[in-house]
């Protein structure tokens, strides 16, 4: 297959020589790089940047931390967002997705986490923004490690976490969000 990549490039290559004279043209950090293809000449210089640079990159915007940084939150009925990591839930709220997981199980596809071979959680991907998944904070990527404790690494603790859910009045959610570990708080109101 390499083999075949290869010789397509050079064919490729020995085609393009022959149909345009070569051109030399400098690349973003003002190396030479040879390309087969007309060029048309560059258009004039103002004189105040005359003397700049070749290779000028724009400076990246200044980004909050990632890890504590909450997603959007989509408006879900009984969910109230109170910081980065901290969410209200009224009782009604969570009896109604516990008793109904379709919409939970909807909002995300959900596959098991593994590392060095062992089961390390449950990891998120395709999170829909007006589902249930993101209005309680979660989001892409995101590895569900543990529920109130219960390390979600088998289908008998996640039913256990499950089960438990139900009687408390708060729920930490222990997570990884790009590589940080980072716990979400839910406070379960009447």
């Amino acid at each position: 297959m390499p083999i075949a990549i290869a010789t397509g490039a050079l064919t490729a290559g020995a085609t393009l020589a022959a149909l345009a004279p070569r051109a030399r043209l400098p690349d973003a950090c003002a190396t030479t790089v040879e390309l087969d293809v007309e060029v048309a000449p560059p258009p004039p210089r103002a004189p105040d940047d005359a003397a700049g640079p070749l290779c000028t990159l724009p400076a990246a915007p200044e980004r909050p931390d990632a890890a504590t940084t909450a997603p959007a939150v989509a408006a879900w009925p009984g969910i109230t967002r109170l910081d980065a990591t901290h969410y209200a839930v009224t009782r009604g709220a969570l009896e109604r997705a516990l008793a109904a997981p379709q919409p939970l199980l909807r909002g995300a596809r959900m596959i098991p986490a593994v590392s060095d071979g062992r089961p390390i959680g449950i990891k998120l991907f395709a999170v829909r923004p007006q589902s249930i998944v993101a209005a309680l904070g979660l989001a892409n990527g995101d590895t569900l490690r543990a529920i109130n404790g219960v390390a979600l690494i088998s289908a008998d603790n996640a039913l256990v976490a499950y089960g438990r859910v139900r009687a408390v009045e708060r729920i930490a959610l222990e997570l990884t969000r790009r590589g940080r570990p980072m716990t979400l708080h839910y406070q379960i109101t009447e």
